[in-house]
């Protein structure tokens, strides 16, 4: 639906102006896992919390 939906509408309604705005956004998100800051121990007990659930091969669950 993004492809053929969301994204065409976006195109149709937002401005120039809409667009640098979602850029400057997009820019300064924070990407945990990239390396590129430090980790947030918050993510690896998450990241921990999915293998522990998850079934195999994905995780460690049932």
């Amino acid at each position: 639906m993004e492809e053929t939906v969301i994204l065409p509408e976006a195109e149709r309604l937002l401005t120039d102006a809409d667009w640098h705005a979602m850029n400057a956004a997009f820019a300064t998100n924070q990407n945990p896992l990239s390396g590129r800051i430090p980790r947030d121990p918050q993510f690896d007990r998450l990241f921990t919390q999915i293998v522990m659930r998850a079934p195999a091969p994905v995780g460690l669950g049932d």
